[in-house]
């Protein structure tokens, strides 16, 4: 019996990782021209050595088929498939992850598994985009998702060490309901945190008549980068300026692939941006209460203002999740970015946006093509302001 015990731990892993082995050239690539996910490589590699010094006592422990591993394999395949379905990257990840300890389970039983479930969960940590999103959901906190993943790597590490130490194991219906527990309760904020509920009508303003009020517009060509950035998506950059401030418009229409749309926060942290603040808010735009993401984010003393929503000719929305979970390729979206400087105040700065969306939205005569106004150079950067930064390469997706 103690004999087969290796061969049998050998043949569950082949099976079980087999999903997340077809994931792991997408995880890779991450790691290499991600700067947010890079972070990962070192927990794939904390993962192997805690499973390393947990196989003897999993083998130890292992006993003979046990059937209620089904109260995570059954999840953790309709979560795998789900995040298949709707082309989610992170959540196929996170369900094959699930599978393969789900299959240990089924192979080796209960207490393998438990002694495993602390290994895994470093393993989860290795997920793309797990920073940008444990950053993005620590709410007023503001943390470095990568502070958390380390705090938890430590905190599975310790859990390990006292499975290690310890016979005694929870019952199976015990744990596996706690996690359901906690997978709601975590669902449930996520989603008040995402701002899934915050929506409006359509939105698609057309910046390209180049004149709106006070404003001279003038469309900048699109770089190597921003095709790196968003691959073959439909680019639109534009400036506008008028006597003494000027607005930076960005305009992506969502083409076939959804992964090379990023949320507009994880654009700027990887071009070197911090985020102060960031919320959705609605303003009024004519007749239209829209719905943005506001963020405030300072480099090298410059201090900026963005809006962001994504919208479709059907609606618009300001949380980059809602648009994820609404995105189909047979409806087309478009993701609206404009910026301004802060120098004359956030309140000022907010005015600045709306009454010039207000301008871009009203119905004009025609499309107006004009140069920049004087007091804007040939790169179309105002001599007072500093240029943004290009974003860096980002082929792996924000989701």
């Amino acid at each position: 019996m103690m004999a087969r015990r290796p061969l049998r731990l050998c043949l569950a892993a082949a099976l079980g990782f087999a999903p997340l082995a077809a994931k792991m050239p997408y995880v890779a690539q991450a790691w290499i021209n991600s700067p947010m996910d890079r972070p990962g490589g070192a927990f794939g590699l904390l993962f192997l050595l805690a499973a390393a010094a947990a196989t003897p006592k999993v083998l130890a422990s292992a006993s003979g088929w046990d059937p209620r591993a089904l109260l995570a394999l059954l999840p953790a395949v309709a979560i795998t498939l789900a995040g298949m379905a709707r082309d989610i990257h992170a959540l196929a990840i996170v369900g094959a992850i699930a599978f393969a300890w789900a299959v240990l389970w089924l192979a080796l039983g209960w207490r393998s598994a438990y002694c495993l479930a602390p290994v895994f969960a470093i393993l989860m940590l290795m997920t793309t985009s797990m920073r940008y999103w444990l950053g993005c959901f620590s709410g007023p906190l503001r943390l470095d998702g990568l502070a958390i993943m380390v705090a938890v790597a430590v905190a599975a590490i310790a859990w390990l060490a006292v499975n290690l130490l310890r016979e005694a194991t929870p019952p199976c219906e015990s744990f596996c309901f706690g996690v359901a527990g906690i997978a709601v309760l975590l669902g449930i904020a996520v989603l008040d945190l995402a701002g899934m509920h915050v929506a409006s009508t359509p939105f698609l303003p057309d910046f390209s008549r180049m004149r709106f009020g006070s404003y001279l517009g003038r469309e900048l060509p699109v770089t190597e980068a921003d095709r790196q950035f968003y691959g073959d998506n439909d680019i639109e950059k534009y400036f506008f300026a008028d006597d003494a401030s000027i607005v930076h418009v960005l305009a992506v229409h969502c083409g076939d692939d959804v992964h090379q749309i990023h949320p507009a926060s994880h654009c700027l942290r990887t071009s070197g941006w911090d985020i102060l603040d960031e919320k959705n808010q609605r303003v009024r735009i004519n007749s239209n209460n829209l719905a943005v993401n506001e963020i405030v984010a300072i480099q090298n003393l410059q201090q900026i203002l963005v809006w962001i929503w994504y919208s479709s000719n059907q609606q618009s929305t300001a949380s980059f999740l809602n648009f994820r979970r609404l995105w189909k390729p047979s409806h087309p979206w478009v993701s609206f970015q404009l910026q301004t400087g802060l120098d004359d105040g956030p309140e000022a700065a907010r005015q600045r946006l709306t009454d010039f969306l207000a301008a871009a939205s009203a119905p004009l005569a025609g499309a107006v093509d004009l140069a920049p106004p004087d007091n804007v150079d040939s790169d179309g950067i105002m001599p007072d302001l500093e240029p943004t930064p290009e974003p860096e390469p980002e082929p792996a997706p924000a989701e």
